[in-house]
């Protein structure tokens, strides 16, 4: 059922019926001040951690 649904969100991302709201993107070593503002809720969006620099 989770890889089904799964399926459904990627398609329609695809096609542009969804558009997801991007609040941060930042390299990983960066995760625990994004968790915390998480926590403290002063974030809006997805918060996207990346493996590598900028």
């Amino acid at each position: 059922m989770f890889f089904e649904s799964l399926g459904k969100i990627v398609e329609l991302a695809a096609k542009g019926a969804i558009k997801p709201v991007i609040g941060n993107i930042q390299p990983l070593h960066m995760a625990p001040e994004l968790h915390q503002l998480m926590e403290q809720r002063k974030t809006t969006g997805k918060l996207i951690l990346l493996p590598w620099e900028q």
